[in-house]
């Protein structure tokens, strides 16, 4: 959503910056004639909660585009971007 955040854990920069997709529309390219086939934008959990309901009634295609923080990675990820980070230095 918007950055690289594995990248941005080994060094942060401008460059990581990307323009977001609208990766919910694109079942609007692929599903063809297939009118069941939706695409779900979610930034909340209880709109997820919500896709996720609506997926078990759902016929056919369901793409939920889940938008997440960019910092939201774990502490491993942290941590191994540290190291990387510090042996690129060398």
């Amino acid at each position: 959503n918007g950055v690289y955040t594995i990248e941005r854990q080994i060094h942060d920069g401008p460059y990581n910056q990307i323009p977001n997709w609208k990766y919910a529309q694109l079942v609007e390219v692929f599903r063809g004639d297939n009118t069941t086939a939706q695409g779900v934008k979610v930034v909340t959990n209880e709109e997820l909660v919500s896709a996720l309901e609506k997926s078990t009634h759902h016929q056919g295609v369901l793409l939920v585009e889940c938008c997440l923080s960019p910092d939201d990675c774990t502490s491993n990820l942290r941590a191994w971007g540290a190291k990387v980070a510090a042996a690129n230095v060398r």
